[in-house]
């Protein structure tokens, strides 16, 4: 497929790449039955899908906020952090907005944030444990 635009070449904006690549994970992965807690969670919202994820989106500028400084350090550590950080993040939000029919506080987010993220990097091995005896 080829462009007819003769317009430079712009990259994709990361707001508009977060809430494609949160739809397309969700076109692949998800099926019913467990496709009902997303369909309870637009209920409950009801402003619709992609309003949710541009506003749930808001939290990773923060997460970021958190976590740069060990992406900038040579520390290595266990684990995949979108798997143990951003979904269980994403939980986060949407059992809040299940149960309080709202997402949570921009200062709850953060609680939720710094925890997370202390659990994963605490969790790692000091790389100079690793390397003695």
């Amino acid at each position: 497929m080829t462009s007819t635009n003769q317009q430079p070449h712009q990259p994709l904006p990361a707001s508009v790449a977060a809430v494609w690549g949160a739809f397309l994970l969700e076109g692949m992965l998800i099926e019913r039955p467990v496709h009902e807690r997303i369909d309870r969670i637009v209920e409950t919202w009801q402003q619709g899908f992609i309003e949710l994820m541009i506003e749930a989106c808001q939290c990773l500028d923060p997460l970021w906020n958190e976590v740069r400084h060990h992406w900038q350090q040579p520390e290595k550590f266990d684990g995949v952090f979108e798997y143990e950080v951003v979904a269980p993040l994403g939980r986060f939000l949407g059992n809040h907005l299940l149960q309080h029919r709202s997402l949570p506080s921009l200062d709850h987010q953060q609680g939720a944030i710094a925890e997370l993220v202390d659990i994963f990097f605490s969790c790692a091995p000091a790389p100079e444990a690793t390397a003695t005896n």
